[in-house]
This record gives C-alpha cells, sequence and structure tokens, in this order.
C-alpha cells in the first residue's frame, strides 16, 4: 500500500469508529434478514469470519441495526465481546419461536459446539421495519471459550 492509500484507509477507519446517529449505510453492513432464523445465522457468520460489522448489522433493536444507527455508542466492544465469547465452535439452529401476543420478538434457539461440548444458547430476535435483527444472546449459556466443557454441558 502507498502511504497516500494508507491514509485513506485510517481515515475510513476512524470515521467508522465515531459511530454517529446516522442512517447511512456502513460499508460492509449487510440489511436485517428475512427472517428471525435468518438473523442468527447472519449474526453468527460474523462471528465466524470476526467480520465486526457484519455483526453489528446483525445486531440491534427495534429500530435498526448497531452499525448502522452507531447506537449504543460502543456496539463495536459490545459485538467484540460477543465474537470473542461465541468464536471457535460450530452451531445449529434447534428452535425458532414466537412470543406469546408479540408479533416482534421471537426466541431462536441454537446449540453451540465446541469440541465435545454442546451448549444451547437462548437468542432474542426483533423485527425492524426492513426485517430480523438479534437483539440479545445469553451469553452466560455459552460457556468460557476458554474453557468449553465447564458448567452444564452435553457431549
Amino acid at each position: 500500500m502507498t502511504s497516500r492509500s494508507v491514509l485513506g484507509y485510517l481515515v475510513v477507519v476512524a470515521l467508522g469508529a465515531c459511530g454517529g446517529s446516522g442512517g447511512g449505510a456502513v460499508p460492509g453492513s449487510v440489511p436485517p434478514a428475512a427472517s428471525a432464523s435468518g438473523a442468527v445465522k447472519e449474526f453468527m457468520a460474523g462471528v465466524a469470519d470476526s467480520n465486526i460489522v457484519r455483526i453489528g448489522s446483525a445486531w440491534g433493536t427495534s429500530k435498526g441495526s448497531a452499525a448502522v444507527l452507531g447506537q449504543p455508542q460502543d456496539w463495536q466492544k459490545r459485538v467484540t465481546v460477543m465474537q470473542l465469547w461465541l468464536r471457535g465452535g460450530t452451531y445449529t439452529i434447534t428452535g425458532d419461536q414466537s412470543l406469546i401476543n408479540d408479533r416482534t420478538h421471537r426466541q431462536v434457539t441454537i446449540d453451540l459446539v465446541r469440541g465435545p461440548c454442546t451448549k444451547t444458547i437462548p437468542i432474542s430476535v426483533v423485527k425492524t421495519k426492513h426485517g430480523w435483527l438479534v437483539e440479545s444472546i445469553d451469553l452466560t449459556a455459552a460457556g468460557n471459550p476458554e474453557k468449553p466443557c465447564a458448567g452444564n454441558s452435553a457431549g
């Protein structure tokens, strides 16, 4: 890379890190998924790729994705923690249930397999104007990534 392209890259990274309340697309972001399970698949693909923008594009609230809205302000740090906690395994979607009297939320369950251990993780997914996003994940159910068989495990 030339020094000019390095400088351009650093400016883009710095601007992206600033967040903000904008509604514009973030380079590398993807639109919300068409289904709750699709949102989980997109989120977990970002985890597997270590792609923070992709994870942030699939995670958010009913208002939109964290990556596009820049909210919460520390969204990059939060999705980095989620990525570190969920990486290093394979997953299978084992459930996708609607919540009673709530058409805007679904509970998607995955089995995360790391080595001989399987952890069942509930994921709350929310409907937006444009599709579905992962809203919250019970990271405690994922267990310690350094000691995947500690606590509740099967395998």
